[in-house]
């Protein structure tokens, strides 16, 4: 799937306005560092973030790459796999 990046939370990564492909998540092995797209747990909007750390509990603690502009785990807490939509792929241009 193809998504446009909009905002700076993965910056230095990912810019505004990069075009990225994503793997459908279909129960891939997840590691930490692994860039996904995810649900965001309180809003409608999917979220790019990177995977910081695994717990035991199989839940994912996932943060943007420019933490002063990122919401993410910090603020809303570890996320289930069920809010895991794709594993970044490759960007591509245009």
């Amino acid at each position: 799937m193809e998504v446009t990046i909009r905002g700076n939370s993965m910056e230095p990564t990912l810019w505004d306005g990069d075009n990225v492909i994503f793997e459908e998540f279909q129960d891939q092995r997840l590691r930490v560092g692994d860039v996904v797209l995810c649900q965001h747990p309180y809003s409608s909007k999917n979220i790019v973030k990177r995977i910081k750390s695994i717990t035991k509990n199989n839940k994912l603690y996932v943060i943007g790459d420019n933490p002063l502009y990122s919401s993410d785990s910090r603020s809303f807490g570890p996320l289930s796999f069920s809010k895991i939509i794709g594993l970044f792929k490759e960007k591509y241009y245009e």
